[in-house]
């Protein structure tokens, strides 16, 4: 449901099933989703407002209503004319993504290129859905991790519950998804969904498979930009990045190498 707010801005207010065993379940999702949204404030999400609602049906009322083109139908609509998302076009999307990630008491997140979007002004911004509000859908935790974003879920992720705050083995987690997102955008495609029929099959590759690496891919692009997505989704984390200034400089770093895009 949408409202116009006098100063012309809309609020948006998103609903979201939950199945809630008690009313103290029901207060500590809203108390959660409200903390965990207010962290994704200087973020390219929707800002929140606020969380409320009641009878096992939970409402996030954001400040704005997201408007532009996903981002999987640009990727492939180039590569139905046979063309590539320009690899700084990546990396500036990446760094602007990395923001919902990286900010002091970041929430564990699921995101796909489906939920990022991008404006006519080319501003990038994004959905992601918090782990919390779908920890206590369908019939428990263990049937939403096999859903829409597994995809983009680390291996060691799909293997364990991923940590709730900010850490080490958090960051691996994180970055490796993130680097999915970049992969996805410089080839159009995941390997590891390609073909598949189940979400089964899906899982069984992310855990037992290793990723193609991207430049045998796109064989053109430069060895730095493979280099960064591969350790970025590496199958062993330690190989991963594991400290988000490190890999905000890196995108930036490389970024600077090539000329700015009209």
């Amino acid at each position: 449901r949408t409202t116009t707010a006098p100063s012309a801005r809309r609020v948006v207010v998103h609903e979201l099933d939950a199945w809630l065993a008690s009313d103290e379940d029901e207060l500590e999702l809203y108390q959660v989703t409200a903390s965990e949204r207010a962290a994704l404030r200087d973020s390219v999400a929707p800002r929140l407002l606020r969380a409320f609602g009641r009878a096992g049906r939970v409402h996030v009322m954001v400040l704005e209503h997201l408007e532009g083109r996903p981002l999987d139908d640009i990727t492939l609509g180039l590569l139905e004319r046979r063309e590539w998302l320009p690899v700084p076009v990546a990396l500036a999307v990446t760094t602007a993504l990395a923001s919902l990630w990286s900010c002091p008491g970041a929430p564990s997140l699921y995101l796909g290129l489906h939920d990022v979007l991008i404006s006519a002004t080319g501003d990038v911004r994004a959905r992601p859905k918090l782990s919390s509000e779908h920890a206590r859908q369908a019939v428990g935790a263990a049937v939403m991790v096999i859903e829409a974003p597994l995809a983009y879920m680390a291996p060691e992720v799909l293997r364990g519950a991923e940590p709730r705050v900010p850490s080490e083995s958090y960051v691996q987690g994180s970055s490796y998804s993130l680097g999915l997102l970049l992969y996805e955008m410089l080839v159009g495609r995941l390997p590891h969904v390609e073909g598949t029929t189940t979400m089964w099959e899906v899982a069984s590759r992310i855990l037992n498979e290793e990723l193609p690496s991207v430049g045998t891919l796109r064989p053109e692009l430069p060895t730095t930009i493979t280099a960064l997505v591969n350790r970025m989704v590496a199958r062993d984390p330690a190989e991963r990045f594991d400290d988000w200034d490190e890999l905000t400089r890196c995108l930036t770093a490389l970024q600077s190498l090539f000329e700015p895009m009209e």
